[in-house]
């Protein structure tokens, strides 16, 4: 099974929402460093770190674990 890109999808929320890096990383009070290293999956955040991200982009935390359109069950 495959790690989850739970910081791609971090990313691809953000650029959806039209922020920037800095922008999101101050709103959801962490550093940009922080939110960089997030979104290239080179730390794992923790429950309450994601739970500000989702608030911040508003929306529900479990939508970074939720397959993409593209994705089946058996790309896993």
């Amino acid at each position: 099974m495959e790690d989850m890109d739970i910081g791609g999808r971090i990313q691809e929320y953000r650029k959806t929402a039209g922020m920037s890096l800095r922008e999101l990383a101050a709103h959801a009070e962490i550093s940009p460093s922080m939110l960089s290293q997030i979104e290239n999956n080179a730390v794992n955040p923790s429950i309450n770190t994601l739970k500000s991200i989702a608030e911040v982009l508003h929306i529900p935390p479990v939508s970074y674990t939720h397959l993409r359109a593209h994705e089946t069950p058996e790309h896993l």
